[in-house]
């Protein structure tokens, strides 16, 4: 699994156990808490926002496609 996989895969852990609201809880914090964790694969917002080609079409179509599926949490109800 590629880096964005597994950013996905922490994010969207547990995330259709619940009610809207705690799904969303959820999903947040799992954001957080990803965000806490420094290994040598995570980039922290400021490093991946300087990344070359981040506004590129491809990347933010793949990025749409890795994490969709926590749009389709938040809107499912």
């Amino acid at each position: 699994m590629n880096e964005a996989g597994v950013a996905a895969s922490h994010i969207l852990k547990d995330s259709r156990v619940g009610t809207l609201e705690q799904r969303f809880k959820r999903i947040w914090f799992n954001i957080v808490d990803f965000g806490r964790q420094r290994t040598q694969t995570n980039l922290s917002y400021e490093q991946y926002i300087h990344l070359q080609g981040i506004d590129s079409d491809p990347h933010q179509t793949f990025e749409k496609t890795t994490f969709g599926a926590a749009t389709y949490v938040l809107r499912r109800r």
